[in-house]
C-alpha cells in the first residue's frame, strides 16, 4: 500500500489540528498574560508618579517663587537620586527652563500642564512622560517635568513572553506527544480495519476477525464483523442460486441464449452449444454473423429488432440447421432481458423443438379427414335410424301423457285426502271451537244488554235536561235529584269498561273464525315466507278447548326467522300434533310447545305427558292408515299426513316416545334463506 504523507492520513490530521488549537491557546495566553502585567506594572508607574509630583511640587514651590535657581537646582539633584526619575527639568511661567538634572532625550512627548498632572508614555523610550503644575496662591509660577523609567517593566514584560513561550514550546510538545499516542492508539483499529476490508475487496470473505469492546472502536469492530459475516452468507447464498440457475440452464434440452441490445451473445445452455457447433467460450462475445450464415443471422438479427422496438415478448415459428445437417422446426420466444430499474439491457430467447408436434399435427389433420369421411357415411345410418325412431317416439309421447295423467290423478287423490283429512280435523274440533266463541259472545250479549238500559236512562236524563231549558223553570235541586235517581255517575263510569271488554271478546270471536277459515280452506299449493309463532298461535286458537281440559299448555316460542313453507299445511302439523297430545292424555297432564332457530333451519318441538308409546308402535305412526285408536276415533292418516308434508317443504321429522312417560316430536323447517321452490312440493 503506498505510503501516504503525515496531512493525508487521519492520525496526522488529527494531530496537526491539536497541534494547532494548542499553539493558537498558547499564544493567547501568554500574550493575554504579558499585557495583563505590562498594564498593571504601568498603572503602578503611574500611581508612583502621582505620588512623587506633590512632594518635588512642595519642595520647589518657594525656590522657583524667589528665583532661587541655585536652590532649584540642588532640590532637583537631590530628588533625581532616586532610580525611577530619568531626568527632572523646571520651566517658568513664560516655558524657559529655569533648572534641570539627568539627559533630557531631545524627542519629548507633547505635555502641556493645566491645572493637574499630565502624562504621556515616551514613544521611543520606555518613560513615562509628566507635567506637574508649580502653583501658589492660585497663581501658576512654572512647570515641575520629569521623566520616570519604565525599564524594569519592559524587561519584566519580555521575560514573562519567553518563559510563556518556553511553557508553551514544553506543553506543545508534551501535547504532542500525548497526540500522536492517541492517535497511533485510535488508528491502529483504522489500520487493521483497512487490511480487513482490503483481504474482502481481494476475495477473501472469511477476514481476520477484528477486536470488539464497548467503545466506539469495539463497537465499529463488532459491526464490521457482522457486516463481513452478512456479506459471507449473501455470497454463498447467491453463490447457491447462481449454481442452481446454472444447473437449470444447463439441463434444459430446449435452447436458451442471452444478448445485449447490440446483439452480442452474453451466454447460452449446451443445447445451444450443440446448434451451433461452438464452444460457449467463442460465443460468449459474438454475435449472428459470427456463427451462422449471413443470411440466417439476418433473420435473426431482425427478429431481436422487432422485439426490442416493442418491448413485449413475442414468438415465431423457424427452421434451422445443426452443423450435421440435421433440419429441425422450433418455436423461438423471445421476451426483454431487465436491470433492477425495468430498463432494457437486452433479450432472452428460447427454442423448442417442434418437429415431432408438427408429425403429429399432421398425422392428426389425416385422422380428422379420415373422421370426416366415417361421419359423412355414419350420418347417412343415422338418417335412417331416425325414421325408425319416428314412430318411436310417437309412442313414447302416448305413453309419456298416459304418465302425466295418472300423476295428475295421484296429485288430485293427494290433495283431496289432505282436504279431507283438514276437514275431519275441523269437524273433530268444531264443538271445541263453537265453545271457545260461545265464551266471549255469552258476555257481549250481557254487556250489551246492561249497555242497552244505560243508554235508555240517559235518554231518559237527557229529555229532563232539553224540557228545563225550554221551561227555563227547575233548580240545581231538582237535577241532583235526577242525578241520584238515576244513578249516572255509576253509568258514565261503567259504560267505557262494558265497551272495551265487548270489543276484547269481537276480536277474539274474530281471531277464531278467522283461523279456522285459514285452516278449512283448499291449499293455495304455493310457497311463501311465513312466521312460525304465528302459525303456532293461530293453530291453539283452534284447538284451544280440545287442549285445555286435559293439559296445562306452556309456550317457549323463541327469536326465529321466517320459514318458506305453505302456511295451512304448517297449520295442519300442527294441529295434528297437538291433537294427538291431548288424545293422548289419561289424566290432566301437560303439553310444551318450544321453537328456536337450529343452524340454518327453524326447530318446532312438541312435548307431551301422555302414555307415551312402545317401540313397536313407534316405528309404525308415520305409516298410512296405522292407528292405535279405536274404531271411529281415528283414521290413521294425520301423522302420515304430516311426515309427507314436512317432506314436501324439505324438512325432516323425527320422534322420541317412551311408554308411560311421554312423546316428543322433532319438526325442522328451512328458513327463508334457504331455496325452496314448488317443484320440490311434487312427489
Amino acid at each position: 500500500m503506498k505510503q501516504s504523507m503525515l496531512w493525508q492520513t487521519v492520525r496526522g490530521r488529527l494531530l496537526l489540528l491539536a497541534i494547532g488549537v494548542e499553539l493558537l491557546m498558547l499564544t493567547l495566553l501568554v500574550l493575554n498574560s504579558a499585557r495583563l502585567l505590562h498594564g498593571a506594572m504601568t498603572k503602578q508607574a503611574a500611581w508612583h508618579a502621582k505620588q512623587i509630583a506633590p512632594v518635588l511640587n512642595a519642595a520647589l514651590t518657594a525656590p522657583l517663587a524667589q528665583r532661587d535657581f541655585a536652590t532649584l537646582q540642588a532640590v532637583l539633584d537631590e530628588s533625581r537620586a532616586t532610580e525611577e526619575l530619568v531626568y527632572l527639568a523646571v520651566s517658568d511661567r513664560y516655558g524657559a527652563r529655569v533648572a534641570s538634572s539627568g539627559r533630557i532625550d531631545t524627542v519629548q512627548p507633547s505635555v502641556q500642564a493645566g491645572s493637574a498632572v499630565k502624562m504621556a508614555l515616551h514613544p521611543l523610550l520606555p518613560q513615562y512622560v509628566v507635567a506637574v503644575p508649580i502653583s501658589q496662591s492660585g497663581q501658576q509660577l512654572g512647570v515641575l517635568h520629569f521623566g520616570l523609567d519604565l525599564s524594569r517593566i519592559y524587561e519584566a514584560r519580555s521575560k514573562l513572553i519567553m518563559q510563556g513561550v518556553g511553557i508553551a514550546a514544553v506543553e506543545l510538545v508534551l501535547s504532542s506527544i500525548v497526540l500522536l499516542l492517541i492517535g497511533l492508539w485510535m488508528t491502529r483499529h483504522l489500520s487493521t480495519l483497512t487490511k480487513v476490508s482490503l483481504e474482502v475487496a481481494a476475495g477473501n470473505l472469511s477476514p481476520t476477525v477484528l477486536p470488539e469492546g464497548r467503545d466506539e472502536l469495539g463497537q465499529l469492530g463488532a459491526a464490521f464483523n457482522t457486516m463481513s459475516s452478512a456479506i459471507f452468507e449473501r455470497v454463498q447464498e447467491l453463490d447457491r442460486q447462481k449454481a442452481l440457475l446454472s444447473a437449470t440452464i444447463n439441463s434444459t434440452t430446449d435452447i436458451m441464449f442471452f444478448k445485449n441490445l447490440q446483439g452480442v451473445y452474453l451466454g447460452c445452455n449446451p443445447a445451444f452449444m450443440e446448434f451451433v457447433g461452438r464452444s460457449r467460450e467463442d460465443i460468449v462475445g459474438s454475435t449472428d454473423y459470427d456463427l451462422m450464415p449471413n443470411d440466417q443471422a439476418e433473420f435473426f438479427r431482425e427478429q431481436d429488432r422487432q422485439m426490442l422496438a416493442i418491448g413485449m415478448p413475442r414468438s415465431n415459428e423457424e427452421w434451422i440447421s445443426y452443423p450435421d445437417g440435421r433440419k429441425v422446426l422450433v418455436e423461438t420466444k423471445k421476451s426483454p432481458l431487465r436491470d433492477q430499474q425495468g430498463q432494457i439491457i437486452g433479450l432472452i430467447g428460447i427454442s423448442r423443438d417442434m418437429t415431432e408436434r408438427k408429425k403429429l399435427e399432421d398425422e392428426l389433420h389425416q385422422q380428422a379427414a379420415q373422421l370426416e369421411l366415417e361421419m359423412a357415411e355414419r350420418q347417412k345410418a343415422q338418417e335412417a335410424l331416425q325414421l325408425r325412431a319416428g314412430g318411436l317416439e310417437s309412442l313414447n309421447l302416448t305413453l309419456e301423457s298416459r304418465v302425466q295423467d295418472e300423476l295428475r290423478k295421484n296429485r288430485e287423490k293427494d290433495a283431496i285426502m289432505l282436504q279431507q283429512d283438514k276437514l275431519a280435523s275441523i269437524g273433530q274440533l268444531a264443538a271445541g271451537v263453537a265453545h271457545e266463541i260461545n265464551n266471549p259472545m255469552g258476555f257481549i250479549m250481557s254487556n250489551l244488554s246492561t249497555l242497552r238500559e244505560y243508554s235508555a236512562i240517559l235518554i231518559r236524563y237527557h229529555r229532563f235536561l232539553e224540557q228545563q231549558q225550554m221551561t227555563g223553570a227547575g233548580s240545581s235541586a231538582e237535577q241532583q235529584a235526577i242525578l241520584k235517581e238515576l244513578d249516572i255517575a255509576y253509568i258514565l263510569e261503567d259504560m267505557q269498561p262494558l265497551v272495551d271488554e265487548s270489543l276484547e271478546g269481537a276480536e277474539r270471536v274474530k281471531r277464531i273464525v278467522q283461523d279456522l277459515k285459514n285452516f278449512a280452506r283448499a291449499d293455495e299449493n304455493r310457497f311463501v315466507k311465513a312466521d312460525l309463532n304465528q302459525l303456532v298461535q293461530s293453530t291453539i286458537n283452534i284447538v284451544r278447548n280440545e287442549i285445555k281440559y286435559v293439559a296445562d299448555l306452556e309456550l317457549h316460542l323463541g327469536e326465529i326467522p321466517e320459514i318458506v313453507c305453505i302456511p295451512q299445511q304448517i297449520n295442519q302439523v300442527i294441529t295434528n300434533l297437538l291433537v294427538n297430545a291431548a288424545q293422548a292424555m289419561d289424566k290432566q297432564g301437560q303439553i310444551t310447545i318450544t321453537t328456536r332457530q337450529d343452524g340454518d333451519r327453524v326447530l318446532l318441538k312438541v312435548r307431551d305427558t301422555g302414555c307415551g308409546m312402545t317401540d313397536e308402535v313407534r316405528r309404525k305412526i308415520f305409516d298410512p292408515f296405522f292407528t292405535t285408536k279405536e274404531v271411529g276415533k281415528g283414521t290413521g292418516l294425520g301423522l302420515a299426513i304430516c311426515y309427507d308434508i314436512i317432506q314436501k317443504h324439505q324438512g325432516e321429522i323425527e320422534v322420541e316416545s317412551k311408554s308411560g312417560v311421554g312423546t316428543l316430536f322433532w319438526v325442522w323447517l328451512p328458513t327463508a334463506g334457504l331455496s325452496v321452490t314448488e317443484e320440490s312440493l311434487q312427489p
